[in-house]
């Protein structure tokens, strides 16, 4: 089947997949284990015990504030090792890291619904090396994993991702692909996963039919799921026709490492989404700034812009005003469960519960609609945006950016004083001249009442949030 032809077939089968695919009024939040788990030079998946430790803090910190969704990533198991699959391909826990899960999520799942937590798992497109060495079946079909994988010239089987080494790309025009997708949906169905990070298909990775066949796997499920895209597409804006039919949210930027140099790069793909009326939309599609990687981490010292709390307050208002779903990456230990002399950093720390928690600003993250840029003269970037639930006419959200150090970022550079000062006319932002009161989103407090323009002052390397009233 030709590839316009097969993306034609599933046309009638999206408008089903919506509603088994989850479109929330408010952006997703939650907990990833990422960037906790990402040493200096290895990754770690949390065991058993580390993921009730991390699931604890979460509970008690972010639930309360909406954070719910509790996501394991990538490193849960081993594509080249016929121990970490199941009979018929699928993937299953790693039995070296979980050897107490007998090869399913169960129990995890149970036990982070007993905390009023969602699970989600991280998942890759394709199949696994070592299903198609051993020539395992498509479960329900007469099918096995060699049939449905796609050859090269040579009839070696082509990978599905160029950063991957043991998946191989589906031939998504075999009716086997479909019936593998499925199984693995239902598989997670079972498990009790309510959240779906599909990786390597999306970005430079772009794989619209198997985008579209997860979509209908999900549909056909008994479960709903929350469905991310991934890794990001930080510049082709075209491609979310696709993900904003078949997801419920995907990434604009590339993997983000806790890296101070990246910051920056998460300003030019909200401006050029939010260009195209991609962002802040009403239809429960959401883009997504990845991670938010800060506080402490395994395996290494404290994020080093944590030194600058006030970045960790930028990049939290960045998140919020792309209407981004909000994942934090962090550790989340409660303090009471670390080691008395333990040698890793352990346990979250009272100014990152303040970051992830102030309510006024997760009321703006759900609440701003139609984001765009208002002006980016080199020292500060600012954003404007309207209300869901206030007139356009009355009201607008405005966000201030200080980006004065820019880069390379030092240990001690020589801007670190040097606050912006940005007067704001109320017509630049969309706003009739009248009087309107200028309120201090993350500080909760107002500024005063104002005719025609205001001025406000932001701190380097930081963000001031603003809400604009009658």
């Amino acid at each position: 089947m030709s590839t316009l032809k097969h993306a034609l077939a599933f046309g009638c089968a999206v408008m089903a997949a919506q509603a088994k695919v989850l479109r929330p009024p408010t952006p997703p939040r939650g907990w990833n284990n990422f960037d906790w788990g990402n040493g200096s030079t290895t990754y770690a998946t949390p065991n058993t015990t580390e993921i009730k430790e991390q699931a604890q803090g979460m509970k008690q910190y972010l639930l309360p504030h909406g954070y719910e969704y509790f996501v394991v990533g990538g490193g849960w198991y081993n594509g080249s090792d016929l121990t970490s699959l199941d009979g018929y391909g699928r993937p299953i826990p790693d039995q070296v890291t979980y050897p107490d899960l007998n090869g399913n999520w169960s129990s995890i799942s149970a036990y982070l619904n007993g905390l009023g937590l969602k699970m989600g798992i991280w998942e890759t497109h394709g199949i696994p090396l070592a299903a198609y060495d051993a020539k395992l079946p498509v479960l329900g079909t007469s099918f096995t994993a060699q049939d449905v994988v796609v050859h090269d010239e040579n009839g070696k089987p082509t990978p599905a991702c160029s950063w991957i080494d043991d998946q191989y790309q589906i031939n998504t025009s075999h009716p086997g692909a479909a019936a593998y997708y499925k199984s693995i949906i239902d598989q997670l169905s079972g498990w009790g996963i309510e959240y779906i990070v599909m990786d390597c298909v999306f970005g430079a990775n772009y794989a619209p039919q198997d985008i579209m066949l997860y979509s209908e796997a999900i549909e056909q499920s008994p479960r709903d799921f929350v469905y991310l895209l991934s890794p990001g597409d930080p510049s082709h804006t075209d491609r979310m026709a696709v993900a904003q039919k078949y997801a419920t949210m995907a990434r604009i930027t590339v993997d983000y490492y806790a890296n101070w140099h990246q910051t920056f790069t998460h300003f030019a793909p909200l401006t050029l989404y939010s260009n195209e009326g991609i962002t802040g939309t009403e239809n429960g599609f959401y883009i997504f700034q990845d991670k938010m990687p800060f506080g402490k981490m395994r395996g290494r010292a404290e994020i080093p812009w944590s030194w600058w709390p006030q970045t960790e307050i930028l990049i939290v208002v960045l998140w919020t005003i792309s209407q981004s779903p909000l994942l934090y990456s962090g550790d989340m230990r409660m303090n009471s469960t670390c080691p008395v002399n333990g040698t890793e950093p352990c346990g979250i720390e009272q100014h990152t519960i303040d970051l992830l928690t102030n309510d006024r600003v997760l009321a703006v993250n759900n609440d701003i609609r139609h984001v765009r840029q208002l002006s980016d003269d080199g020292f500060s970037i600012v954003y404007t945006g309207n209300s869901a639930s206030l007139l356009p006419a009355n009201s607008k959200y405005v966000a201030i950016f200080n980006i004065l150090c820019g880069l390379p970022r030092v240990a001690d550079p020589p801007c670190l004083n040097e606050t912006i000062t940005s007067t704001i006319s109320f017509a630049s932002i969309g706003l009739p001249n009248r009087t309107y009161n200028v309120f201090d989103v993350w500080n909760g407090t107002s500024l005063g009442s104002f005719n025609y323009s205001f001025t406000v002052d932001t701190i380097p390397l930081s963000a001031t949030l603003l809400s604009i009233t009658l």
